[in-house]
């Protein structure tokens, strides 16, 4: 991880702007089959369904709204889990 960081810190305009097209290109493909997983499911665009998972409301228990996105209790708890193993710092 902070190798990654220190790449990140010397790369010059070229690479970051290459490295954030890949990037945005990568989120579109995920929106992509997240649409196409909520469709074939039969959860229509404006069912609202987990930005993170892609799972529709009917599919949990419980579903938060955001200001633009949905968080299941599912990527709740792993998000928690995640932060509980993380060293304080």
């Amino acid at each position: 991880m902070a190798l990654d960081a220190i790449r990140i810190l010397v790369m010059d305009e070229e690479e970051y702007i290459k490295a954030q097209k890949e990037l945005q290109e990568a989120v579109d493909d995920l929106r992509k089959l997240r649409n196409q997983r909520s469709r074939s499911k039969g959860i229509t665009p404006e069912a609202p369904f987990c930005s993170f998972c892609g799972k529709g409301h009917n599919e949990v228990k419980k579903l938060l709204a955001g200001k633009e996105a949905y968080i299941c209790n599912e990527c709740v708890e792993l998000a928690k889990e995640v932060f509980d193993e993380e060293p304080n710092g």
